[in-house]
């Protein structure tokens, strides 16, 4: 495996509770380019109303 040495990379995370949503915003903080993934609909709803998913059901 070869290590990362571009400091901009495109990441996906794959659930956004408790572990996911702290990674996605940490990378994006750090200047990286993240999608964020949840099957629950209304985790999603939640964050885009500026809810953590602890608050949004």
């Amino acid at each position: 495996m070869q290590p990362i040495t571009d400091s901009t990379i495109d990441l996906v995370v794959i659930g956004l509770g408790y572990v996911g949503l702290p990674l996605a915003q940490a990378a994006s903080a750090a200047g990286h380019r993240v999608v964020g993934l949840d099957r629950a609909e209304s985790v999603i709803d939640g964050i885009n109303a500026g809810n953590s998913p602890e608050t949004s059901g």
